[in-house]
């Protein structure tokens, strides 16, 4: 055995259904003796029924609060999660909604210290066998190295924030359109705003803005396996209220005077929209896509 060292190891895509109280979910978050894409194979002992687990911030950022708590459930084949973000704190609440609005866009990890492993061929190839673990944090991420797990419940919350409720009263855009769908209300209070449209041609918009909308278009035909979009671009009469929205099947608009960061995650937002997500699920989508971008340096 060698020295302890902290590691991460990564989950597979969401699945949904709704039971338990508001922020709940559970989550299978490692499969059993299978070669995972880094090599390792998982046993059955490396975990305990009723060990406590936090639930880290979005991509193992250790400096940030965790954002839930959960409990270790072993089964014959996969080890699970039974947990609950903390929809009290910002940072709980808006993994949640990442969470629950990404679905196959969204993965897992988890993060521990080896306390037990040894070495040896399994299915023809040379492995490790991790026997122990200390388990630190189960943690969302883009990217993922487990085979065969998934989120298996998942609770709405059954109220709206007060905080999103104080939002959608300043005007704030993308806090409202989640605080008018968190409401249960249609989207019809926000189309009623494109009736103040006018179009703009395209060689009117800055080209960075422009650049990085087409760029977030790319990126998500990858995730969400639909056709491109074209970009239309727009701008309202009077004070400005939307930043985008789907213009058919085929189109999205955005707003001419969006910064570049603006542009790109509103872009996203509107192709999860194309694709058939709803409010929640598109407000996630976009949020993740812009942070993602960010972190790899893809946006100023």
């Amino acid at each position: 055995m060698t020295a302890a060292t902290t590691e991460r190891k990564h989950l597979a895509p969401l699945e949904w259904k709704s039971s338990g109280g508001a922020g709940q979910f559970s989550a299978i978050f490692a499969t059993f003796d299978v070669v995972d894409h880094d090599g390792d194979v998982i046993r059955k002992s490396a975990f305990q029924t009723g060990d406590t687990t936090i639930i880290g911030s979005w991509g193992h950022k250790v400096n940030e609060l965790p954002v839930g708590l959960a409990t270790v459930r072993v089964g014959p084949t996969e080890a699970s999660v039974d947990g609950r973000f903390f929809l009290d704190t910002e940072a709980g609440r808006e993994t949640y909604q990442t969470v629950k609005g990404l679905g196959a866009a969204c993965e897992w990890s988890w993060v521990f210290t080896v306390t037990r492993q040894s070495y040896g061929e399994h299915g023809g190839k040379r492995v490790r066998f991790i026997e122990g673990v200390s388990l630190i944090s189960v943690d969302p991420v883009l990217r993922a190295a487990g085979i065969g797990t998934r989120t298996t419940a998942i609770k709405s919350a059954d109220t709206m924030p007060a905080d999103l409720e104080t939002e959608f009263a300043s005007g704030g855009w993308l806090l409202a359109r989640a605080a008018i769908s968190e409401a249960g209300q249609t989207m019809a209070r926000v189309e009623k705003l494109t009736a103040k449209r006018y179009e703009v041609p395209s060689s009117r918009v800055p080209q960075p803005t422009r650049d990085a909308a087409a760029a977030a278009v790319r990126k998500s035909v990858d995730l969400l396996g639909i056709t491109p979009r074209t970009i239309h671009w727009f701008a309202e009469r009077g004070e400005p209220q939307l930043w985008g929205f789907v213009k058919d099947g085929a189109t999205i608009a955005l707003r001419s005077d969006l910064d570049p960061q603006q542009a790109y995650e509103t872009a996203a937002h509107e192709m999860k929209h194309s694709a058939g997500g709803d409010e929640p699920a598109s407000l996630a989508f976009g949020k993740v896509m812009v942070r993602e971008a960010l972190h790899r340096g893809l946006l100023g």
